[in-house]
């Protein structure tokens, strides 16, 4: 007798601007698709981080109204790609109304669905609040409060909430920390889900005819005139991807999931400061600078050490004037050989929680 397939649910940020959180959606989506299950991710679009959204887009100081653009080419990448649990849902309160779809299994995560800030003010959503634990089983991949939120000074309300997971996969060392605080045991460390599944099997052509530096960071003048020093030097375009600066050859502003990923792949280097710009520098092996503020520095750390790359992080972008092309290239083979272990070792945390599923 054939087993229906598993009825997964997956609760996470899929609906923002942002390349990393909808990628990271795509790739939890698509891996457990592959499991076998039938999958949705909840289409939870809480009305105060759309206003943020807004207000970071179109009034903020990184305001472009080519960010219209990149608003649709989101939405219809999402729409393309993930199945959604119907439509929008704005308020907290009406995601009750999902029991009755029976999921058998939930997933909140990956991406910072902890975290407490302007952005997002504190959610129990995020913790499956709405879901029954004893028709549903809820499990927590790869989802992390960041360093900015302190889950044990909130551990009236947050404890019970997390006791009611029967998983608990954590990204980082800091929130995997404060959860074993709560709970008094160590919940599993697990990888993003972009480190989970095969992005080169999506077809990816390149979107540019000659060599470049991708550029995927907020750049000051100052830094900017160190990136072209490098370029420069190295026959390369400088092409902001995703971000803009006036003294680059490119500002690709309005682009989507889909196309930051082309030109992602086909960088001839990349400079980033963000956590998922230095993950598919290492998926796509490109050779890759890092550079990073304190308050992101955890994130980004813990993600070259796990592959042996932690000589890639530097405290300023303008540091690069003085880096040759030998310090952003990598031993790809070894940092391969160091993913496999730890990507085998998150892709069995995931079929355990299915398997305990239909036992």
């Amino acid at each position: 007798m054939v087993q229906a397939p598993i009825k997964a649910a997956i609760l996470t940020f899929h609906n923002t601007p942002n390349y990393g959180a909808t990628l990271q959606c795509l790739a939890l989506h698509n891996h457990l698709t592959e499991q076998g299950c039938k999958v949705e991710v909840i289409n939870y679009m809480p009305t105060h981080a759309l206003l943020q959204y807004a207000k970071s887009l179109f009034l903020g100081k990184r305001r472009s109204l080519k960010n219209l653009q990149r608003v649709y080419r989101f939405y219809t990448f999402v729409r393309d790609h993930i199945a959604l649990s119907g439509a929008p849902i704005f308020r907290a309160g009406r995601l009750k109304m999902l029991q009755a779809k029976h999921y058998q299994i939930a997933f909140s995560g990956s991406d910072e669905v902890w975290k407490v800030d302007h952005m997002r003010p504190f959610d129990p959503s995020y913790y499956f609040s709405f879901l029954d634990p004893s028709a549903t089983r809820l499990v927590a991949y790869a989802a992390t409060s960041s360093t900015v939120t302190d889950l044990t000074g909130m551990a009236v309300t947050v404890t019970p909430l997390l006791r009611r997971f029967s998983g608990l996969g954590i990204r980082d060392r800091s929130t995997a920390s404060m959860v074993e605080r709560l709970l008094g045991q160590p919940p599993e460390q697990v990888l993003d889900p972009t480190l989970i599944w095969d992005f080169t099997q999506m077809d990816l052509p390149p979107m540019r005819t000659r060599p470049y530096l991708a550029v995927y960071s907020w750049l000051s003048d100052a830094d900017m005139l160190a990136t072209r020093e490098f370029a420069q030097r190295h026959g390369l375009e400088v092409v902001c991807v995703g971000c803009r600066h006036a003294l680059a050859d490119a500002n690709l502003i309005g682009i989507g999931p889909h196309e930051w990923l082309r030109l992602m792949k086909h960088a001839s280097a990349v400079l980033t400061d963000f956590f998922h710009g230095v993950l598919f520098s290492i998926i796509f092996h490109r050779p890759f600078y890092a550079h990073v503020d304190a308050k992101k520095r955890m994130k980004l750390e813990q993600a070259l050490q796990w592959v042996g790359l932690g000589h890639h992080l530097h405290e300023t972008a303008g540091a690069i004037r003085q880096t040759s092309w030998q310090e952003l290239e990598a031993d790809w083979v070894e940092v391969d050989r160091q993913l496999a272990r730890q990507r085998m070792q998150s892709q069995a945390f995931i079929r355990e929680q299915l398997a305990r599923c239909q036992a």
